[in-house]
């Protein structure tokens, strides 16, 4: 596990498993709209000290390309992360393989839409099997993870040891 410099928002789709606590700590019901879902963000952004996050922790399953947060983000939904813009430094997804394929894309267009940074995964993840991980804490990744810089370019790519968890 590794420390997410706070204040930092967990945004969790209550269908996933690992369920991220930050400074903020929101669940996500199926039902809820995407709009929703960014303009709360935004608002918490704003109200934080300093006037934004240091991050937001994405906790969702996920497939390339598509976040399986409330009801669902697809490639044609990726401007709307424009309403985070200059309100977070870091997004963090934690959903499987979504910087995989065309995910690579939607990743790139989400860093550049937010003008942030972009943490995402092209594996499947491990993990706590519907436990609340530690506050302030995010579980490593497993296998290669993509950061996408501010302007939608790729800054590093990092590959961690694949089936780590030790429950």
């Amino acid at each position: 596990m590794f420390n997410i410099e706070q204040p930092a928002m967990a945004i969790n789709d209550v269908r996933d498993f690992d369920l991220a606590q930050m400074w903020n700590t929101w669940d996500v019901q199926p039902h809820y709209k995407r709009t929703d879902i960014i303009n709360w963000a935004a608002k918490v952004a704003s109200g934080a000290p300093g006037g934004k996050l240091k991050s937001i922790v994405v906790c969702c399953h996920a497939n390339p390309a598509y976040l399986q947060l409330g009801e669902g983000f697809e490639q044609r939904h990726v401007h709307l992360f424009k309403g985070w813009k200059n309100l977070v430094e870091i997004i963090y997804f934690r959903g499987c393989s979504l910087a995989q394929g065309d995910g690579y894309a939607f990743c790139a267009a989400i860093a550049a839409y937010a003008n942030c940074y972009v943490v995402a995964s092209v594996k499947d993840q491990e993990t706590f099997q519907n436990k609340r991980l530690p506050p302030g804490k995010l579980d490593i990744y497993e296998g290669m993870t993509i950061t996408f810089g501010p302007n939608g370019k790729p800054v590093i790519k990092l590959r961690f040891a694949e089936n780590t968890r030790k429950d």
